[in-house]
């Protein structure tokens, strides 16, 4: 492989997927690339960097949580002493 200095490399923590980018370049490529905060089961924060499919597919996934979230909450039926 040849040497590179000054680049940007990018890696998606879900499928792996690489984009390498030099200071010279346009950075349109990196637009291609999403940092996502997710918070988990035991309140705690997760960041993952994702490629521009797997993001696609956890906008989805967050929405999923959103309507069971939403369903939850409506169906728990309040009680006031």
């Amino acid at each position: 492989m040849a040497r590179i200095d000054n680049a940007i490399v990018m890696q998606c923590d879900r499928c792996g997927k690489t984009g390498w980018y030099t200071s010279e370049e346009d950075p349109a490529g990196m637009k291609d690339w999403w940092n996502t905060r997710r918070l988990n089961a035991q309140n705690e924060f997760e960041n993952h960097l994702l490629c521009a499919n797997c993001f696609g597919e956890w906008t989805n996934k967050m929405k999923d949580f959103d309507n069971a979230m939403d369903s939850w909450m409506q169906n728990g039926g309040k009680r006031n002493g």
